[in-house]
């Protein structure tokens, strides 16, 4: 026996006749309704066509949000972290010393100064 049947047999017959009558009228939506209903939908998302500058909109927001966020992880304190790894390191004194051979602005001294902060046994001082 199949388990619907099983458990409509525990029933009283009375709301077995009941519960089989009422699923045998369902209801419909009648064809004009249903029309009608997809005919508004269409002519309402018709009227939503996007605009030009929605997408661009979004992609600058997207490059936005990025941006901050990359800005607030990298920590403040770092400002001799020159090659960007998040680290004040030797690494970042050698970067700086090759720009200092295409950049005349950045000096020997300050090499000196961020090689001698990297390998201070003391915290930096914010």
């Amino acid at each position: 026996m199949h388990e619907e049947n099983q458990q409509l047999d525990e029933l009283p017959e009375a709301l077995v006749r009941a519960l089989k009558a009422e699923e045998a009228t369902t209801l419909l939506v009648p064809k004009s309704v249903d029309q009608a209903v997809a005919e508004a939908a269409h002519s309402h998302f018709q009227q939503l066509t996007p605009r030009w500058w929605t997408l661009p909109a979004t992609l600058a927001a997207c490059v936005l949000v990025t941006v901050v966020a990359v800005q607030l992880v990298r920590s403040p304190d770092l400002k001799g972290d020159v090659d960007g790894s998040g680290q004040v390191d030797v690494l970042d004194a050698f970067a700086l010393a090759r720009m200092q051979q295409t950049n005349s602005d950045i000096q020997t001294a300050d090499i000196e100064r961020l090689m001698t902060r990297i390998v201070s046994l003391e915290e930096p001082s914010t």
